[in-house]
């Protein structure tokens, strides 16, 4: 089989390089870690797997910015997963695909979810592969420390390593062949994600934590993959970069990171949410529930040290919610607590304007007819 390439624009203007093959039904493989369209094509397992794939599809490729035949310059606040989506959707668009079927490999399972999740009508079929929900959870921060020093103090080895680790059972020359590739695709600094510094993390991880986290505390939550010292580089570097634009945002007294004078609004939805519980006041549930804002810091799905708060304000939203339709449907509101059930269920992800009909049945007491 014989591949065609093409380039479609990421959000910031730069190329992602893309190569199609085969026909048929659209199968798009959202980028892994490194790659090179062109030279993966000369990789004997990986082309024989794509055109087994091709033989009745149409398989679409692409390279993450930064690597391959796609823009190599890569600005490092780029490095994130919306930005990865982006460039997924910057290449379906292009292709001008109103349905495809996503085959997510690696972390392109991240993209490939988080895509299918956002549009569901035009993804037909989600299919993952030696994916993961949480990368921090893939191994212990002494071995990922480990890994990540070696990949950047000297790249060649690094990527001997990591031959060894993706393909274990290859054989030397199909592992020889893989490490030419990943050192042909991109370069040490792209291949790692280069040191988060945005100082707004740091803001956000304090907002999570109540407002005060210990400096080291906050450095590892952070930087978990880096050794201490360099996490404490990058903290200063942070702290530093926020006191020359907003210097009243955070403080450090001694050890301790304090958030400065921010309403923060899960803490006031918080807080007003437990008032609600325990006064079993059906208004002030009602106040509280308005001030629920959603998931915590949505742009930021796959931090792990904001999952708890995340996941404790939407069990206490819920709790709010059926109080308040139990309150509602025992005061005879029972249009109110039908609302309330639908808000919950969607909340959980279940569609309800199909139901509709029978969850006010079911809350008068009647049968509904289906």
């Amino acid at each position: 089989m014989r591949q065609t390439t093409g380039f479609a624009r990421s959000s910031d203007g730069g190329r992602i390089a893309f190569a199609v093959v085969g026909s048929g039904p659209a199968l798009v493989m959202p980028a892994w870690w490194v790659s090179s369209v062109v030279d993966d094509w000369g990789f004997e397992p990986f082309r024989r797997f794509v055109e087994g794939l091709a033989a009745g599809r149409t398989v679409v490729r692409y390279d993450r910015v930064g690597t391959g035949l796609s823009e190599r310059e890569r600005r490092p606040e780029t490095f994130t997963p919306e930005f990865e989506v982006a460039a997924l959707r910057a290449v379906v668009d292009e292709l001008a695909l109103e349905r495809v079927t996503l085959i997510g490999i690696s972390c392109g399972g991240c993209t490939a979810v988080t895509f299918a999740a956002r549009w569901s009508e035009r993804v037909d079929r989600l299919v993952l592969y030696g994916s993961y929900a949480d990368g921090h959870g893939l191994g212990p921060p002494e071995a990922r420390r480990g890994m990540v020093g070696l990949v950047r103090s000297h790249w060649g080895l690094g990527s001997r390593l990591l031959a060894d680790v993706f393909g274990p059972s290859w054989s030397a020359e199909n592992r020889a062949a893989f490490t030419a590739v990943q050192r042909a695709s991109a370069d040490a600094e792209v291949t790692l994600r280069p040191p988060p510094g945005r100082p707004e993390l740091l803001v956000k991880l304090l907002a999570c934590h109540g407002g005060r986290l210990p400096a080291e505390q906050a450095i590892e939550l952070l930087w978990p993959e880096v050794p201490p010292q360099s996490g404490r580089k990058r903290m200063r570097n942070v702290l530093n970069r926020l006191q020359a634009s907003v210097p009243a945002v955070v403080s450090r007294d001694g050890e301790v990171l304090s958030l400065g004078d921010v309403e923060i609004d899960a803490e006031l939805f918080e807080y007003h949410a437990r008032h609600a519980l325990a006064a079993s006041q059906v208004s002030t549930a009602r106040i509280a529930i308005t001030q629920y804002r959603g998931p915590v810091l949505p742009d930021d799905p796959f931090e792990p040290w904001a999952a708890d708060t995340r996941e404790r304000l939407e069990r206490l939203f819920l709790q709010l919610l059926d109080a308040a339709a139990a309150r509602a449907e025992a005061g005879g509101e029972i249009d109110e607590a039908v609302r309330l059930i639908a808000r919950a269920l969607d909340s959980l992800g279940v569609p309800t304007s199909a139901h509709h009909r029978e969850l006010v049945a079911a809350a008068r007491g009647e049968v509904a007819t289906v």
